[in-house]
């Protein structure tokens, strides 16, 4: 289904995910100092929803990512609770920009 760059097909993205990675120099969260992986892309589809898209829900994130509304709350609580806290401040950008 996938296409590697010398034409051979995989079925496993983790490998090319990772040398894509490697060269973009992206590997490694600076924040973190953790490598990332396929699966980081989950969490930031996640994070750009709560943080950037006004008309996101919970509910609706969690229908999409296929898991609970405590769940999403559980890892992304710190999130909601900043952007509640913006709302309430009347900052639309703020919180957004800086996340």
């Amino acid at each position: 289904m996938f296409a590697l760059s010398d034409g051979t097909e995989t079925r496993n993205l983790r490998q090319p995910f990772r040398e894509l990675l490697k060269t973009a120099d992206l590997l490694k969260d600076p924040r973190t100092g953790k490598n990332r992986t396929l699966y980081s892309l989950r969490h930031m589809y996640a994070t750009l929803q709560l943080t950037h898209s006004r008309s996101t829900n919970i509910h609706l994130l969690a229908v999409q990512m296929g898991t609970s509304v405590g769940m999403i709350e559980k890892h992304y609580s710190h999130l909601i609770a900043r952007l509640r806290g913006a709302d309430l401040a009347g900052d639309e950008h703020g919180v957004y920009d800086g996340i």
